[in-house]
């Protein structure tokens, strides 16, 4: 099976925000996904990154809202788990899941929650997610942000994930192969 994780790190405000007052508080992502249709993250809080909390030009680090902030613990992590797997989905063609990843982008809809505004859409090139051979890939890139009159509103930090987990199912023996 291909387990994909979308893990949402940090929101970028744009430099032209000036006012810590309008810096957005609370941020969820929605996107759909392959056959995964209306994918919408748990709601995260922004922590700064840092002591002075004025600064907005540094990243702030998304959390799940009302979650305990310590280093070890990761249920404060913002993040979208998929799993796929081609044996269980026999009507969908491996070689078409490949075909989308190579072909798509990933529009995700950034949303100020308390404001229920929409920030804008950030563009995910899908082929990040091509694994071509390796066991494991991981990307951290920074994404843009822009809204429909393509007005650039910061950006945010997300990490990609693609690897094969073991399934539960036991290895079948088919004699038949080997003649």
């Amino acid at each position: 099976a291909q387990s994909i994780k979308f893990q949402f790190l940090a929101y970028k405000p744009p430099a032209t925000l000036k006012n810590i007052n309008d810096l957005p508080t609370r941020l969820q992502f929605k996107f759909s996904f392959w056959t995964f249709h209306d994918l919408e993250s748990p709601i995260c809080k922004l922590l700064p990154n840092d002591k002075d909390i004025q600064n907005l030009n540094n990243p702030f680090i998304l959390h799940k809202d009302g979650s305990i902030i310590t280093s070890e613990n990761t249920e404060k992590d913002v993040y979208i788990r998929l799993d796929y797997d081609p044996s269980v989905e026999t009507s969908i063609d491996f070689k078409e899941f490949i075909t989308y990843l190579t072909t798509r982008q990933m529009s995700v809809e950034v949303i100020d929650v308390d404001r229920a505004l929409s920030l804008g859409h950030i563009k995910v090139p899908l082929k990040d997610l091509i694994k071509q051979g390796k066991p494991k890939i991981y990307q951290h890139k920074e994404y843009d942000i822009y809204d429909y009159n393509f007005n650039y509103n910061g950006a945010i930090q997300l990490s990609l994930t693609c690897n094969e987990e073991n399934t539960s199912r036991p290895f079948k023996y088919q004699p038949n192969l080997l003649r």
